[in-house]
């Protein structure tokens, strides 16, 4: 943390003597620069983004630091000319240190348009589209599918069935795991994983990652609702460049602080058993 403000003070004052060289009005270098201070200081990795003030930016670490070690060094470096291209008149002359930084603005964020428009997509999907969905709650003695054994054991069902070549697998436990073979399912609800996805427009993925539903209605009961997003122009780039493996994000699948599972980096996420709590419940 000392290492990461140490390094935030170092760029900011940086960043304030490069800017001041460029431009005579102090008050605005100084709040440009504490503007620039405060967004460096709070950005952290979050599940692979960048999270600033608060904010979610699906963009890897790897963009965010090119950016800062080589377009906005440019961008500082372009203000002369930026200046120069503004013809000064007698009715403008005090607001032109504010247009150059306007335009300087512009070019300088013009790598993270894509990022900001990705952005604030996911920011809508996942809480509008995504995220655990509970439609229906029923009382049942086990299901068939999906979450395994171990998960129909610790959530309290009494048994488990899932399906073999030929034949369905009836687990149950008394003590210790007996298994059955059935020539059918007595479970009338399964869990399952679907794989694909619905696109939404060419950038994002709507995926149903778990669902209970009716074996034979096909009701749905609850479904875990994931949205994907795919790397930006720059970082597509990148990763090209470098070989490197493309990354995708999602959200949708986060959970409370104390709920779900909890995995470094991500936090707190929820999955199967989740779904199968809030909407299979063990018969007394």
């Amino acid at each position: 943390m000392m290492l990461w403000l140490g390094f935030v003070a170092v760029a900011s004052v940086l960043f304030f003597r490069a800017l001041s060289a460029r431009i005579e009005d102090e008050l605005v270098t100084l709040g440009v620069t504490v503007a620039f201070a405060i967004v460096l200081g709070t950005a952290v990795e979050s599940g692979g983004a960048i999270r600033v003030l608060g904010i979610k930016l699906y963009c890897t670490s790897v963009f965010a630091s090119l950016w800062l070690i080589l377009w906005l060094p440019l961008t500082i470096k372009l203000l002369p000319a930026i200046r120069g291209g503004l013809t000064p008149t007698q009715s403008n002359e005090r607001s032109r240190p504010t247009r150059v930084l306007l335009v300087a603005l512009l070019i300088g964020t013009l790598p993270w348009w894509d990022v900001f428009y990705r952005s604030a997509r996911m920011a809508w999907l996942c809480p509008t589209q995504g995220g655990l969905r509970i439609y229906k709650t029923v009382e049942v003695d086990g299901f068939a599918d999906g979450a395994g054994i171990e998960t129909a054991h610790k959530l309290g069902f009494k048994y488990y069935e899932g399906p073999a070549i030929g034949y369905v697998e009836h687990w149950t436990w008394d003590r210790v795991p007996a298994v059955e073979k059935r020539p059918d399912y007595e479970a009338q609800y399964e869990v399952l994983r679907l794989g694909g996805g619905t696109r939404i427009g060419s950038l994002f993925t709507k995926h149903r990652s778990w669902i209970v539903r009716n074996r034979e209605t096909k009701e749905v009961l609850g479904e875990l609702v994931t949205i994907n997003t795919y790397p930006g122009v720059v970082d597509h780039l990148v990763a090209g460049l470098l070989g490197a493996e493309s990354v995708q994000w999602s959200c949708g699948a986060e959970a409370p602080p104390g709920k779900g599972t909890f995995r470094p980096s991500f936090g707190y996420e929820y999955s199967a058993g989740d779904v199968i709590q809030a909407t299979l419940k063990p018969k007394k």
